[in-house]
């Protein structure tokens, strides 16, 4: 069994397509898995990945942080996360990552302008209660491991996700 790479996945949190991507993941994911996820809507990108991020998406991208500081955006970043899960996922994404970022980036932006459009969004960015709350990421001191220490490099949290209540 193949070890998993330590990774936070920054991702739209009104999004309703982006929501439901990170929901897939959870539901394939098992205890050796180590990813965390964080709304976008809830930090400040260093400048160094906002420029980085602009420059090649204007903007509009997931965006996955490896503890071995490595950043994937698009394509990259939903192969690399697909990478981490369990069979046949990995093998797809590994398949997958055999077409040239140039030829798979177009589909991705094809669905990035088109997911509002196409799957809705909510007006505010909502973290889970219950067993799903511990994948995500709301203050500094849910980070876990390598990213602990090295988050400041990519972002600073900005003030609380509304979290809802039961």
């Amino acid at each position: 069994m193949k070890s998993a790479t330590e990774m936070l996945v920054l991702y739209d949190g009104v999004c309703l397509f982006c929501e439901g991507w990170v929901n897939f993941v959870i539901d394939r994911m098992t205890e050796r898995h180590r990813i965390q996820f964080i709304p976008l809507q809830s930090v400040e990108l260093s400048p160094e990945v906002q420029s980085r991020l602009d420059r090649m998406t204007g903007g509009d991208s997931i965006v996955c942080i490896s503890a071995d500081d490595h950043i994937y955006l698009k394509s990259d970043a939903t192969l690399m996360i697909m990478k981490q899960l369990d069979f046949p996922y990995n093998r797809l994404a590994g398949a997958l990552h055999l077409i040239p970022a140039i030829l798979r980036n177009p589909v991705y932006d094809f669905i990035g302008k088109r997911r509002y459009r196409i799957w809705g969004r909510k007006n505010v960015c909502v973290l889970p209660d219950g067993e799903r709350r511990k994948y995500f990421v709301a203050v500094e001191n849910d980070l876990s491991g390598e990213l602990k220490t090295k988050h400041e490099k990519y972002f600073l949290f900005k003030s609380a996700v509304k979290q809802v209540t039961p």
